[in-house]
């Protein structure tokens, strides 16, 4: 999985309000759900590289870089967020 390249729902908008980042579906299936999804500082920064450019093992790189977490740490919560963000359709694998 670390090879592999993700890319955003583009049905799916970040907006930031009172200081928190959310994640708003704005059609599609998960719209019809009416929910939205809170984002953490990892999260979002995690988010925002999901171009559809970088593999995951280079955005977990960069992840290492930017914040004061070890690799293990890292990975552990890079693939948290990953999983969680398939399995609710914010992102999906590049084809």
């Amino acid at each position: 999985m670390w090879q592999d390249i993700f890319k955003r729902n583009p049905q799916i908008v970040k907006r930031k309000i009172a200081g928190d980042v959310i994640l708003v579906p704005i059609s599609d299936p998960i719209a019809k759900q009416q929910r939205i999804f809170s984002l953490n500082e990892m999260g979002e920064y995690i988010w925002d590289r999901l171009d559809g450019n970088l593999c995951l093992a280079e955005i977990l790189e960069t992840v290492l870089q930017k914040f004061a977490v070890n690799e293990a740490q890292a990975k552990e919560d890079v693939m948290h967020f990953m999983q969680s963000a398939i399995q609710q359709g914010l992102i999906k694998k590049q084809e």
